[in-house]
């Protein structure tokens, strides 16, 4: 790759890639490599061994203006791609015509995506030091119609849940609300980051003021394996379900009585909500293997610091809906720490511990957990090395925070196998290049009075 001398860009540069009735599977696709002075193309793909260079007399069409175009059946496929070099971009494309149109960019005869006001407003908005940018303009898919996945959203025949005009109506509208995304990728000394930018065309003046407190983390135990963490979620699903009655006005009978049934639950949720993992024992492994969910310590937290009325609430709603089902039917316990613990005869249920609702698939261990966290005595996710770095180099002020720990993750797995001896074998090599990545946390928020997306990825990497 001595001849490269800067970006390599892979595009799409023609809706018809989303289009059923494109000629051509590959057609609207495009690379351009920044070269060194005086490479050829042909001897480029020659030199390279990355095709057969056919003769120029054989194209139509050729020279392109003063641009010599080049064919050559690329290894191993007998398709012919396209290519040329101008000024210092060499091009290359399986379409003859889609070509011919990067040529015409590149001579400053048609409009560059640079000049676009989304590009330059995601690109403007993204660090400049990242070794990898993407760009996606959703609505210019849209507006290409009668793309292949909206097709099948629309035809009974090829949705296995019964497509639709109206669900692929729905499916179009709520994706309208979206604008294009950019995304920079960089390298640090800890790992990889990801940062990226969504664009919205609808926005929400709730949305822009929603901060979580990020306290769940202080709940949950040291080796937590996944978290979770939202602001005021009842605003969340409010927004959910005024977008399903919006884009499909047959929804508003079902919706509003969703919301008389769960309204008082609603409004419970305008605090903090998480969502936790928390370390599998081998007892609870043992449980998951054999088929037993209840053996998966799964926590969700409910943030009622400020609703004094919760358990009246979520009793109100059991005993109502405690009929239609067994598994709504709830036994009380003590916990360790005197809290009410209610429980189901699977092992499901909830408590309230210092102003935290926990729902829990395996609640009384789960409840057992976060107790020694809570009064003291057993070391906080929080507290933990990979938690804090992660945190310390994302936004502190996001409206969701997910924190994954992937050597946690991985030492669970490891644990679960149960493979013949030859897959643990295979396994045993592949493992070296999975210790290096320990810990992946991502953070998002809302802007711009809810007219701006932006998230941040890190995945942490060490020894």
């Amino acid at each position: 790759l001595s001849w490269v001398n800067g970006p390599i860009t892979l595009a799409a540069i023609n809706p018809s890639l989303m289009n059923s009735k494109s000629s051509s599977a590959t057609s609207g696709l495009a690379v351009l490599i920044a070269i060194k002075p005086g490479a050829s193309l042909g001897g480029i793909l020659a030199g390279n061994k990355l095709g057969t260079v056919k003769p120029a007399g054989s194209l139509s069409g050729v020279p392109y203006g003063k641009v010599q175009i080049t064919a050559c059946n690329t290894k191993p496929d007998t398709t012919p791609t396209f290519g040329a070099v101008v000024g210092h971009e060499a091009v290359l494309t399986p379409s003859l015509a889609d070509l011919k149109a990067e040529i015409n960019v590149l001579q400053g005869k048609a409009p560059a995506l640079s000049g676009k006001a989304s590009y330059r407003q995601l690109m403007g908005a993204l660090p400049d030091t990242g070794f990898g940018y993407l760009y996606l303009d959703l609505p210019a898919l849209i507006r290409a119609g009668s793309g292949t996945a909206l097709n099948a959203l629309g035809s009974a025949g090829t949705n296995p849940l019964g497509g639709s005009a109206t669900t692929k109506g729905t499916v179009t509208d709520i994706a309208k609300e979206f604008g294009a995304t950019g995304i920079a990728t960089s390298a640090q000394a800890n790992g990889l980051r990801l940062q990226g930018v969504q664009l919205m065309n609808v926005a929400s003046s709730q949305s822009s003021m929603m901060v979580t407190p990020n306290k769940g983390a202080t709940l949950l135990p040291s080796g937590t394996i996944f978290y979770l963490s939202l602001s005021n979620l009842s605003s969340v699903i409010s927004a959910g379900l005024d977008t399903l009655t919006t884009a499909s006005p047959s929804n508003k009978q079902t919706v509003a009585q969703l919301k008389v049934v769960f309204g008082n639950v609603l409004t419970l949720l305008n605090g903090e909500f998480a969502l936790g993992v928390l370390p599998i024992s081998p007892k609870d492994a043992a449980s998951l293997a054999a088929g037993n969910i209840a053996g998966l310590p799964l926590a969700a937290l409910i943030n009622v610091a400020s609703h004094p009325d919760a358990q009246t609430v979520l009793s109100t709603l059991f005993a109502a809906l405690g009929g239609t089902s067994p598994e709504l039917q709830f036994t009380t316990a003590k916990s360790p720490h005197g809290n009410t613990e209610y429980v189901n005869k699977s092992g499901y249920g909830y408590a309230l511990i210092k102003g935290w609702i926990v729902a829990s698939t395996s609640v009384k261990s789960v409840v057992s957990a976060l107790e020694k966290v809570a009064y003291g005595g057993a070391p906080s996710m929080a507290a933990g090395s990979s938690y804090q770095m992660a945190a310390g180099s994302l936004a502190k002020h996001s409206a969701a925070v997910m924190f994954l720990d992937l050597t946690k993750l991985r030492q669970t797995l490891e644990g679960l196998m149960t493979g013949s001896a030859a897959s643990n074998a295979q396994y045993a090599r592949v493992r070296p290049l999975l210790v290096p990545f320990k810990a992946l946390q991502a953070a998002s928020s809302v802007e711009n009075g809810g007219k701006t997306l932006r998230f941040d990825a890190l995945l942490l990497i060490g020894k």
